[in-house]
């Protein structure tokens, strides 16, 4: 996962500029997770996650295991959902996510 990550928000931007290609900011929508969780220690952590459209309003589920070596969670997720470090997810609060489909190069 750590590749895939650093593929998407270092190494293809650093190409694309390498190209002279503009490169567009990243987009990111606040998103309300329909789970919680302990915060990570110490670092940012992307959690993999799906949008759940079925109250009408986007609400983030944890796309499958979050584990390193789960890639299979990569493939169901929609996106990312940023957690800054000593931050708990509770379920309901609103948290910067980053739309997958933007890192296509």
């Amino acid at each position: 996962m750590a590749s895939l990550v650093g593929w998407q928000l270092l190494a293809l931007p650093f190409i694309h500029a390498m190209q002279a290609r503009a490169e567009a900011a990243l987009q990111r929508y606040p998103v309300k997770a329909g789970f919680s969780q302990r915060g990570p220690q110490g670092r940012c952590e992307l959690l993999r996650v799906e949008l759940d459209w079925s109250q009408g309003t986007p609400v983030a589920q944890l796309a499958g295991g979050q584990g390193s070596h789960m890639l299979s969670a990569a493939s169901q997720a929609h996106g990312y959902l940023m957690i800054n470090p000593g931050t708990d997810v509770t379920e309901g609060g609103a948290y910067p996510y980053y739309p997958i489909s933007q890192f296509n190069a």
